[in-house]
């Protein structure tokens, strides 16, 4: 499924094993049963692509190499470039550099989407819970902290203990944790922001 976007010269294979892709196939179909309706609506179609493109893109980017791979070293052999080897330097760091842009208008699109989708859902917690999976699974960090991390269900307490939530605060005289849910506002307008950010770049 995710093999058909953006095979590089990387000499590492990018792509997940059977059981992550599996898992990965449910949060798509989580979100596409969630789209909602209208014309300014993003269609199942524009949201799979998106959605492939930038799990695509996150996997490949995994693959970054310091070290020129076969086909860049090939390039400047063929050529019989003067100076192949700082060549095969700058075209690696040129690809990887491609890449990672790439990835990132990729994942502003993503967010785009899933600023809607959050939009139009009246439980919002399970897409940010669905949404830390996948970013987790394709080992985004950035994205898991643009979001914030969702946080294991807290012990009970006595006192003025430390709990880890979304964002690390203090628990203090019976004040309740916030959720995802409940920091949904702050959440859009991080990445609203972000996402604006990325388009400029």
């Amino acid at each position: 499924m995710f093999t058909k976007f953006y095979k590089t010269g990387f000499d590492k294979s990018a792509f997940p094993d059977s059981k992550i892709e599996t898992e990965i196939e449910k949060i798509k179909r989580f979100f596409e049963n969630l789209l909602p309706a209208g014309r300014s609506a993003p269609s199942i179609f524009d949201f799979r692509e998106t959605f492939e493109r930038y799990v695509g893109l996150s996997f490949e980017i995994q693959t970054e190499n310091p070290e020129p791979s076969t086909s860049e070293q090939e390039f400047y052999r063929i050529t019989n470039h003067q100076q192949k080897e700082l060549g095969e330097i700058c075209l690696n760091r040129r690809n990887r550099n491609r890449l990672a842009f790439h990835q990132k208008l990729a994942r502003g699109d993503f967010f785009l989407i899933f600023e809607k989708l959050v939009a139009a859902a009246p439980d919002k917690q399970p897409l940010f819970e669905q949404a830390a999976e996948l970013f987790r699974l394709v080992d985004d960090n950035e994205a898991l902290d643009r979001i914030g991390r969702p946080a294991p269900a807290p012990a009970q307490t006595t006192g003025n203990e430390t709990v880890n939530d979304l964002g690390k605060e203090k628990w203090k005289n019976g004040k309740p944790q916030l959720t995802a849910a409940n920091r949904i506002s702050t959440n859009l307008r991080i990445i609203s922001a972000t996402t604006s950010s990325s388009a400029k770049d």
